[in-house]
């Protein structure tokens, strides 16, 4: 059966990597580094919420026993602070500890997945058994030069337009952002009627007050809790050198075993679930909140990818929001 997703072309590609690639029907499979690498497309056929069709869903995992002692929840919770389009997980197949990323394809998306997903998959297939290999030994801190990509210490090919295009699309959506030269970040709704966390500082309730003749109730409706999204170019990666960083922080408590459950559980809900955004990144333990976080490097910069994130993440925020309220995981 014919796939969405270019099997072929990244079968040609792969291979010139990997001689050892092996190809069975839709299952690309290869020794890579200290273990081994697999990319998958399965045709599914599921109707998404929206009424839409994901006909298949495309899977990348590296397996290394060096990885196993790492998936412990609370090591994964903070070791995923380094993802990149993967992170450390229990697979989902019975299989051992993986590095897994993967991503649903919706019937129309045939254009998408020939020219991001793709574009992304392949080039996290030739250089994940490489990363895999550092966090099995513990090296989060790396020369980028010595990396397998190139590029590394070139500007993103972001720029203050493409952030101020990101902001206006977040404007849009009808949510709270503000954008800089080399980033953007704008606020989810987390409470029923929230619109940003700054609402509640002290200055802006006054001025929203007076100003806008706003009761006290309205500003703290309007000040309750928002996840955040932010999406910037000047924080460089451990390893990868430049790209983009993306993170959606949930307004949740970051300590404490119920914190380090929740990164874990988050990570299985995706990995199992077929219409959720593009599993790009992996939740991890932020320095402040239960975080999902992505990095892609400079050679991954596709056109338009900073508005797929944002798009994603406001999904991601709307979907973990319903989640939480249906397990009762973490309000309090």
């Amino acid at each position: 059966m014919n796939s969405l997703f270019p099997l072929d072309e990244a079968e040609k590609y792969l291979r010139g990597i990997f001689p050892g690639l092996v190809r069975d029907g839709n299952a690309l499979e290869w020794p890579d580094r200290d273990g081994k690498t697999a990319l998958r497309v399965e045709h599914v056929d599921v109707k998404a919420r929206d009424g839409l069709l994901v006909k298949e869903v495309v899977r990348l995992n590296h397996w290394t026993s060096g990885l196993q002692p790492l998936t412990a929840a609370a090591h994964a919770g903070v070791i995923n602070r380094w993802a990149t389009l993967s992170g450390v997980t229990n697979a989902t197949d019975g299989q051992s500890a993986s590095l897994a990323c993967q991503t649903g394809i919706f019937a129309p998306d045939r254009a998408a997945a020939e020219r991001v997903y793709a574009p992304l998959l392949c080039t996290e297939a030739a250089i994940i058994g490489w990363h895999a290999a550092l966090l099995a030994r513990g090296c989060f801190n790396v020369d980028p030069s010595d990396s397998p990509l190139q590029g590394t210490a070139n500007a993103t090919p972001y720029g203050e337009a493409d952030f101020r295009h990101c902001l206006q699309l977040a404007h849009n959506m009808g949510l709270f952002a503000n954008a800089e030269e080399h980033s953007v970040t704008a606020e989810v709704p987390w409470d029923p009627g929230a619109y940003s966390h700054s609402v509640s500082l002290p200055e802006m309730r006054a001025h929203l007050t007076t100003q806008n003749n706003l009761s006290d109730a309205d500003v703290e409706g309007l000040g309750g809790r928002t996840s955040l999204i932010s999406l910037s170019t000047n924080e460089p990666h451990a390893m990868y050198g430049n790209g983009l960083l993306s993170r959606l922080e949930l307004p949740l408590p970051v300590e404490g075993p119920s914190a380090v459950a929740l990164v874990s559980e988050l990570n299985q809900w995706e990995l199992s679930s077929f219409d959720l955004p593009p599993f790009f990144g992996a939740w991890c333990l932020g320095p402040r909140a239960p975080t999902f976080v992505s990095f892609v490097p400079n050679a991954m910069c596709v056109p338009g990818l900073l508005s797929n994130l944002l798009g994603w993440n406001r999904v991601r925020a709307a979907r973990v929001r319903e989640w939480v309220g249906e397990h009762g995981s973490m309000e309090h």
